[in-house]
């Protein structure tokens, strides 16, 4: 009885909605699966341990309904991946490189971190990853923690947030201390 007083507690005290932590992130993903907002600016911001300002890029994602993303890099300098279930795909000045997934595994596992945390496609990858809903429709997070071999030294953390099934921003905590903050702003078609 006393976890349920200090869950409702917390709840109170901190503005969340407390509910089914399944039904919220079902609701989440399904969301996500569905959103019409598939064009986006981004900003990212790297911060490394031995860096004191963090490296800043930013450009466009876009994602289509085939689960591919296309990262547009744009500035400081232009550069672009696009990222299939099968390939990683990067383009810049000197030219194509395609990148077969099935040949690195650490390639194949963050392919499929990105596709489905973009597509609300992460049902399907209970051995991919494990994931934890706070907050209500209008106002989430998703707390994803990496379960695959491949992603577990790369990413300790996936931090999604935003409302009403469009994603506002992604924190990657990678397990040597580096993290990633990518802000989102959705581009809407003149």
């Amino acid at each position: 009885m006393r976890p349920v007083l200090i869950c409702l507690a917390l709840c109170l005290l901190s503005n969340v909605v407390c509910a089914d932590n399944n039904q919220l992130r079902e609701k989440i993903l399904a969301s996500l699966a569905k959103q019409s907002q598939k064009h986006f600016h981004f900003v990212q911001e790297k911060k490394l341990a031995m860096l004191d300002k963090p490296l800043i890029t930013e450009g466009e994602l876009l994602l289509d309904n085939d689960k591919t993303v296309t990262w547009d890099i744009q500035k400081p300098y232009t550069l672009r991946y696009i990222l299939t279930s099968d390939t990683i795909r990067e383009i810049d000045a000197q030219g194509e490189r395609t990148l077969q997934t099935g040949q690195n595994p650490i390639a194949a596992a963050m392919t499929e971190a990105m596709t489905s945390t973009f597509s609300g496609q992460w049902k399907d990858n209970v051995s991919l990853a494990t994931i934890a809903a706070t907050g209500a429709l209008n106002n989430w997070q998703l707390l994803i923690t990496p379960q695959a071999a491949e992603l577990q030294p790369l990413i300790k953390t996936l931090s999604v947030t935003g409302s009403e099934g469009v994603i506002a921003s992604i924190v990657i905590a990678e397990s040597n201390g580096d993290t990633t903050t990518i802000h989102l702003q959705p581009i809407t078609s003149q």
